[in-house]
């Protein structure tokens, strides 16, 4: 592969290493609607030294008959006669513990809110490991020493993905029936961290109390470290907070308080309300799609987003431009939510006929003009494997000891690779910006797919606003008012356009609903079709099964996996290729304008541009 946009000076090509991923074998997690969140709660905040142990806090309850209980509680590291300042009764360590968490959150089935469960949990602990895994432990003060309580069920932490931490309640020593609920569980406890859900609802990180508390038009607690004088007017914040955010996630269809760990959680909501079905849980009947298949999609789903610099270390006049939902309006044209609502077959080509098929179909689409007829990108969403011979790609490799993913001239030769329909077009479009005839890569193998029924029982879903998601529409259907689409994920990118003039919004909401809005539809166009997560036993070096394009294989590197609830990659990969074309086009336009590009990044770049027009004279820009 050559260096291309790298380095334009270089015709020499540059040896790489391509850079795939595998996908796991086990199967996700089934998912199912969530009981409600409880509405009694008991609600907490500590203030920690230093080295993170708690010296003291305070917990309030909120919800039927709990409005006269609160008070304050000693941490582990608080010195000896220490009074903290507040109302309500002071309880030592092993009482908060006792009869404020073990009894109501566990034997009463309250739920329990604080603002971070990792660091709240932790500034507590005196014991905080249990078998390999992150604990918070029980203990009773018996002659001066502390013994474990194993009668009572440890706090659990797992680490999850972007800092986050899921908190429950481990196995106890001689659990009686009332511990086991249905499946045969112990019961887990309901804990909600109000940061989690907070960033959820905002699209992003919030990183403290006081910023959560300005996003959601809440007066916030003092600045600065928490102190003991201080909790007392956070505890007030955090519970104002809590109702805000329980009640704007209230809003979402099929939204679990206790599991709006992301923004992707509105979109899994909306599935289960729409009463979507997993796509690795469906039977061969309603999804014939084979391991190799998958295998084939998670390769081409690891290339990545495209980006480029054409212009280096020199100043020019230009604009930013952005392509407006870019990821939803290609899932879209390419037609992949069929993946989820319909019946669904993969079909293996290997006979040079019907690979010729698909390179004429390819280029009739880009004859015809995918801007102008936006039908021919029905044409493009299949899976191929391709035999480069100087064709501009993108991949996924490692470069000079760094992984990157790259568009650039791949030399004859090269190794051959899973890509998609839709790079086939950019390539010939490439081409054609090269002064080619807009030829495409020779395809060796591919995957196609069609679509039958329409699956049954699915239902509309209600979204804020009027909106309405009907999955038994087509997904390029959408009403006379703008109000109810067939695709979801417009839906999204719709809600997201008008919020940004909603005058029922304040500043605040207006800024947390749009990020939401965005990282909710560009994640559950593609992200959420790729998405794997470490096993609870996942240990490196252990052998585990994984499917590729070749089949199942049995390795010992990396780390066992399981795919997430709504996985299924060869949807991830045709709407990651589709967004690489929607960008080559936007290139394509510049370019046969006689424009230049500085960079693009995934959905937009910076254009060489002034107000009005002509040539532009600067060092090392021709």
């Amino acid at each position: 592969m050559s260096r291309g946009p790298l380095d334009a000076s270089s015709s020499a090509p540059v040896p790489v290493t391509l850079r795939v991923r595998a996908f796991p074998v086990i199967l996700p997690k089934k998912l199912s609607a969530s009981e409600p969140f409880p509405s009694r709660v008991i609600l907490t905040d500590v203030a920690a030294g230093p080295d993170g142990r708690a010296t003291s806090g305070v917990y309030i309850g909120d919800g039927p008959d709990l409005d006269e209980v609160g008070g304050r509680f000693l941490g582990p590291a608080a010195a000896e006669g220490f009074d903290p300042p507040g109302p309500g009764p002071l309880l030592s360590l092993d009482e908060f513990l006792d009869k404020r968490l073990w009894g109501p959150i566990y034997d009463a089935r309250f739920g329990f809110v604080s603002f971070d469960q990792a660091a709240f949990f932790s500034s507590l602990a005196f014991k905080f490991r249990h078998e390999g895994r992150w604990a918070v432990i029980f203990t009773d003060l018996v002659d001066g020493r502390r013994l474990v309580d194993y009668y009572r069920s440890p706090i659990i932490l797992d680490s999850l993905a972007n800092g986050r931490v899921a908190v429950s309640f481990g196995p106890r020593k001689k659990p009686n029936p009332r511990d086991f609920i249905e499946g045969g569980r112990q019961y887990p406890g309901r804990f909600i961290s109000l940061k989690n859900a907070a960033s959820a609802l905002c699209g992003e990180q919030v990183e403290d109390l006081q910023t959560a508390c300005r996003l959601f038009d809440i007066a916030p607690p003092p600045p600065g470290p928490t102190r003991a004088d201080t909790l007392p007017r956070r505890i007030t914040a955090l519970w104002e907070l809590y109702r805000a955010v329980r009640a704007e996630a209230a809003l979402w269809p099929g939204v679990a308080f206790d599991r709006l760990s992301g923004a992707t959680a509105i979109v899994s909501g909306a599935y289960i309300t729409a009463r979507i079905p997993q796509p690795l849980l469906r039977d061969r009947h309603t999804m014939g799609v084979p391991r190799r298949a998958i295998g084939a999609g998670i390769e081409a789903a690891s290339i990545g987003a495209r980006t480029g610099t054409f212009i280096r270390r020199t100043d020019v006049p230009g604009l930013d431009l952005d392509i407006t939902a870019c990821y939803p309006v290609v899932a879209s044209l390419a037609g992949t939510q069929d993946f989820l609502t319909h019946e669904t077959r993969a079909h293996h080509l290997r006979a040079p006929r019907r690979l010729q098929t698909l390179t004429r179909r390819v280029a009739e689409a880009i004859g015809a003009g995918l801007l102008d007829h936006p039908e021919y990108w029905r044409e493009l969403p299949f899976l191929c494997k391709v035999r480069p011979a100087g064709d501009v790609l993108t991949a996924h490799i490692d470069l000079f000891g760094s992984e990157a993913t790259v568009t650039a001239p791949v030399v004859a030769g090269s190794k051959e690779f899973w890509t998609t329909g839709f790079d086939l077009a950019a390539a010939a479009i490439a081409d054609l910006d090269r002064g080619g005839p807009g030829r495409s890569p020779q395809i060796t193998e591919a995957w196609e797919f069609s679509f039958g029924h329409r699956l049954r029982r699915l239902r509309p879903v209600s979204f804020p606003g009027g909106f309405t998601w009907d999955p038994r529409r087509d997904q390029a259907y959408h009403s006379a008012d703008g109000r109810t689409f067939g695709n979801l994920h417009l839906l999204l990118a719709a809600m997201r356009a008008e919020a940004k003039s909603d005058p029922t919004l304040t500043a605040a909401a207006r800024i947390r609903r749009r990020g939401m809005l965005k990282v909710a539809s560009v994640a559950g166009s593609f992200g959420m079709s790729a998405a794997t997560t470490p096993t609870d036993d996942a240990k490196s070096g252990n052998k585990h099964r994984i499917i590729t394009s070749d089949g199942v294989l049995t390795v010992s590197e990396g780390t066992l996996e399981r795919p997430g609830p709504w996985a299924f990659p060869p949807a991830a990969a045709l709407v990651e290729g589709a967004g690489r074309l929607m960008l080559a086009l936007l290139m394509h336009e510049v370019r046969t304008r006689i424009g230049s590009f500085v960079q693009v990044d995934t959905d937009g770049g910076f254009v060489v541009a002034t107000e009005t027009g002509g040539e532009i004279a600067a060092e090392g820009l021709s």
